[in-house]
């Protein structure tokens, strides 16, 4: 159709995980967390309730001014966004012409290459050496945006802070991205680095750690001077008033996201033990997930199958180097339970 942009006529939509259809699936497939958010988010949600006849805070005020104070940053370094992917959609937006290069380490979050597509910007993955490692030689070309999710999806490899530094410095003109989804359940944080890097951007999400999901609520965190240009191209009432206030309760409620990713790390690591018994190769992992690999392709693609008729739905990408493996959600223990006992059903008959 002449109507549509070419690029996105040629794009390839990103590809969610499968929504669970049966009340009985044990779903560890979409990294959900299967705890309930803090009490308190309920609460502020309920008391929002109340002003729904009126427009949101466009600047998001108390949330922002809640996570400055958490994370130890000016308010002026923060955006709150609707989900991380709108900040993502923003780097874009405000950072790349139609023509531009951005790059991305692979295997990675998928979403990266759908956005520069959707943006007309060429994306150039930069391929892992080893079993997940930063390439010994970073050469980002002339990228003006280069991502990395730390902790890493889908393999879960948590970069120590010297490997981030490491690549801020090979990439001086461009923009620095680092997704930190899953770090939470990591204790790690390049935010403390903004200021020394004025080529840093730190993207994070509450619906991981903090059970929030189904919110939609982001951050971003930068130096005040580009956040003043993002203002620009964001939209104006992007959080409504229940997400600002759910979101502002869950970040003041530090007891519960400990308590609740103690539980997730724990049962991540029990079930990583199982795994790994039952013969496969399972890699470390800083975040609420677990990744394996099977022997070869076809196994994989069996245990998949075998696991999504016992309605346990786990994720598997068939992407070029990782299509034998598969990526686990940490649930509940109940959860995790069950997924062993699939696992190992699925194993003999495949």
């Amino acid at each position: 159709m002449a109507i549509i942009r070419a690029c996105v006529e040629k794009m390839t939509g990103y590809t969610p995980g499968e929504a669970a259809g049966n009340p009985r699936t044990v779903k560890l497939n979409q990294n959900e967390n299967r705890y309930p958010p803090s009490p308190r988010v309920a609460e502020a949600v309920a008391r929002a309730l109340g002003g729904l006849n009126l427009y949101p805070d466009s600047a998001s005020r108390r949330l922002r001014r809640a996570a400055a104070d958490l994370y130890g940053v000016a308010e002026e370094s923060v955006m709150a966004t609707n989900g991380s992917d709108e900040m993502l959609l923003l780097l874009f937006r405000c950072c790349c012409s139609p023509g531009d290069e951005a790059a991305g380490f692979r295997p990675g979050y998928a979403y990266y290459a759908t956005l520069a597509a959707m943006n007309d910007v060429r994306y150039r993955p930069i391929d892992f050496e080893g079993e997940f490692h930063l390439p010994e030689r970073l050469d980002p070309g002339r990228a003006k945006l280069v991502f990395l999710a730390n902790p890493n999806s889908p393999t879960g490899t948590l970069f120590p802070e010297s490997e981030i530094r490491r690549l801020l410095d090979a990439v001086p003109e461009g923009l620095v991205v680092i997704d930190e989804a899953y770090a939470d359940f990591a204790g790690q944080s390049a935010i403390p680095l903004l200021g020394e890097y004025a080529n840093l951007a730190v993207v994070r999400t509450f619906s991981k750690g903090y059970s929030l999901a189904g919110l939609r609520v982001g951050l971003g965190f930068a130096r005040p001077e580009i956040l003043a240009q993002f203002e620009k191209a964001r939209d104006f009432y992007n959080l409504d008033r229940l997400a600002q206030a759910g979101a502002e309760a869950a970040l003041r409620d530090r007891d519960w996201l400990e308590k609740t990713t103690r539980l997730i790390v724990a049962s991540r690591e029990r079930t990583a033990g199982g795994v790994a018994r039952l013969g496969l190769k399972v890699y470390a992992s800083g975040a609420n997930f677990i990744f394996c690999r099977l022997a070869g392709e076809a196994r994989a693609e069996r245990v998949f199958r075998s696991l999504r008729e016992q309605n346990i739905l786990v994720r598997h990408f068939g992407n070029p180097g990782v299509a034998d493996c598969l990526r686990i959600s940490v649930g509940t223990d109940a959860d995790m339970d069950a997924f062993l006992i699939g696992l190992e059903k699925a194993l003999e008959q495949s």
